[in-house]
């Protein structure tokens, strides 16, 4: 486990990929690696997912 439960240990590596892989598609914009937490329970929500199931997942 890191330094700071519940964070990343290599959220910077993360970061780093991402951005490499946004400019590869031509992205100016910066996308932090977070948004893709939205953008999971968005698909999850969709997909006809329970709300509490949903958090239970996001919880993990």
């Amino acid at each position: 486990m890191g330094e700071y439960p519940g964070y990343p240990d290599f959220i910077k590596t993360v970061k780093n990929r991402m951005r490499r892989l946004l400019k590869k598609m031509g992205k100016k914009e910066y996308l932090p690696p977070h948004s893709l937490r939205h953008t999971h329970t968005s698909l999850l929500a969709e997909a006809g997912v329970s709300l509490p199931e949903n958090m239970e997942r996001l919880a993990r």
